[in-house]
Parts: structure tokens; sequence; C-alpha cells
């Protein structure tokens, strides 16, 4: 118990974002291309009302300074959000009332201005192949389906909590093997991972209900998990046409699918990045952090899982007719 309570303490001020009862959530940027907006403010405009949305509520800085940061008209005084923002917030006692809702206005609130800019930045840049694809609705049911998705997923949280604590256990310093033996050094370390998977099975529980989580960027990964799968069905389709045309002894105009390329290709490099990053994190290499992890890669994949339904019902749809 001592050992416990010793480990507890360690990992609490070593990351002591972790006592804050507030996780929220920030991603990664995909490239933007501007060039694939052609001219055309569709795109900006399908995008005014989900930012609208979400700038009409105080952020949970400005709840606590109560004071907007600039003025705007907003759904609640942050004076009043400041004592009511587990209300509106994702938590464990709220799903359990059943207040389904908090699946969606969890999403309308941010930590701060920073982290709402980057929620903003990375739906504008994730959603434009989305929206190409599939419109207006298709980038919204993308968005909210995934942004839902990521906070129902409770064990993934369970999870993420339990394998960051975990790895917030203390290291021996390299400098002991000069003077502890091997086999005293393994029965120490040992004990300390015996200790921190207790410590992690038995607080875990307890770290996620006095936890609540806030942000969109459970949403905007899965934008971003459907923008990979059509970047992929870009890159594919474009090496298929270029065989195609190199078969038939077609000359290959070298700006032809220039651009699409290249922002496809870093799509597909960036969600590389995002996902290795994003699963390291939530195994607990680095303790706790604080962000939602489970939430980014659930979204992700929903977002993915969705493109790849919808593809597999059109190509029913096309196979039922022949038949």
């Amino acid at each position: 118990a001592i050992l416990a309570l010793a480990f507890w303490i360690q990992v609490l001020f070593k990351h002591p974002q972790a006592t804050s009862g507030t996780i929220y959530q920030h991603t990664a940027m995909l490239p933007f291309n501007p060039l694939s907006l052609d001219g055309d403010q569709n795109y900006v405009l399908a995008l005014l009302p989900l930012a609208v949305g979400m700038l009409v509520f105080p952020t949970l800085d400005e709840a606590q300074q109560g004071i907007l940061a600039w003025p705007r008209p907003v759904v609640v005084e942050p004076t009043d959000l400041k004592w009511q923002y587990r209300e509106w917030s994702l938590t464990e006692a709220g799903l359990r009332e059943g207040r389904w809702w908090n699946l969606v206005t969890y999403m309308f609130l941010h930590r701060d201005s920073t982290h709402l800019y980057q929620n903003l930045c990375s739906i504008a840049a994730s959603g434009q192949a989305v929206h190409k694809n599939f419109g207006m609705a298709g980038l919204y049911a993308a968005f909210f389906l995934s942004g839902a998705a990521a906070g129902a997923n409770r064990r993934g949280r369970l999870w993420q909590v339990r394998a960051q604590i975990a790895g917030s256990k203390p290291r021996l310093p390299e400098s002991i093997g000069d003077w502890v033996p091997e086999r005293l050094q393994s029965i120490v370390e040992a004990g300390i991972d015996k200790v921190a998977h207790e410590v992690a099975r038995s607080s875990a529980p307890i770290l996620t209900e006095i936890s609540s989580e806030m942000g969109a960027s459970g949403g905007a990964c899965g934008v971003m998990g459907c923008s990979l799968g059509l970047a992929l069905e870009s890159l594919l389709g474009m090496v298929s046409t270029s065989l195609r045309l190199r078969s038939d002894a077609v000359a290959l105009s070298p700006s032809l699918h220039g651009t699409d390329s290249l922002f496809a290709t870093l799509v597909v490099l960036d969600c590389a990045v995002f996902l290795e990053r994003e699963w390291k994190l939530f195994s607990g290499q680095d303790g706790l952090t604080g962000v939602a992890h489970a939430g980014h890669l659930t979204g992700f994949m929903v977002g993915a899982g969705l493109l790849a339904v919808i593809r597999l019902g059109q190509r029913l749809a096309t196979e039922v007719p022949r038949r």
C-alpha cells in the first residue's frame, strides 16, 4: 500500500496535468490544398455553420476568467459555463445518466482559443476531399458520427489511462548498474512493474470518473480518416490510369495529376505520422498526457470505416442490377 501511494504521488508530480480533471483533445492537421477549391466558395460556406456553432460557446479558459477573450454572441455566459461545463462536456456520470446529447455537445466545448483554433484548422484542411466527394451532408455525417463514436468509447478511455499510469512508473537510474548487482536490479524492476500495474488497474476507473472530455478533434480525426481513404483511392486511381495509358502507348501529361497526387501523398504521409504518434501516446510510452488519444484513434477508424461502408454499398448497388 505504501509503495502504491508513493507511486501515485510520483505520477501526479511528474505529470501535473493529470490532476486537472479535464481531458481536452487536439489533433494533427492535414496539408491544405488551396488549388482544389477551384474558386468555389461552397466548401467555405459549408464549414461556416460548424465554425459558428463552436464559436458561440465560450472556452473553458474564458469561463474561468469570467469574460470573453473577444466580444461575440454566445449561447451561455462565461460565468455560467464555469459551473455548468460538466453538463455540456463528456463525463462517465453523464453517459450513465443517459445524457446522450453530451456525445454531441462536448465537441463544441474547448479548453482555450488555441485548442479551438487547432480543431477548426484541422477540420478545414481535412474536409476538402470529403466535401468534394460527398457534399456538405457527407462532411457533417463523418464529423458527427466519428465524434460521437469517439465519445462513446468508454473502454478505450479506460485502456488509455491504465496504460499511461503504468507507463509513468519510475525508472532506475542507469548509474545504479555500477554498484548494484544485475539480479537485484531485476528484482526491483519486477516489483516496480507489479506495483505500477496494480495502481493502474485500481486507479484508472477513478481518474476516468472524475475527468471530463471536450473538443472537436474526435470528429476532426474522423474526417481525417475519411480523407486518408479518399487519398489512397486517388493514388491507386492515378497509378491505374498511368499504367493503362502506358500500355496503350499514350503520352501522360506531367501536369495531369501532378497537384492531386502530391497532396494525396502528403495526406497519406501525414496520417501515417499522426497514427504512429497517437498510438505511442495512447499506449503510455510518454506517461499521462491529459489528451484523449483513444478518442483520436477511435474517430479516425470510424471515419475510415464509414468510407469503406459507403464504397461497399455503392459496389453492391451496381452489382444488383447486373444480376
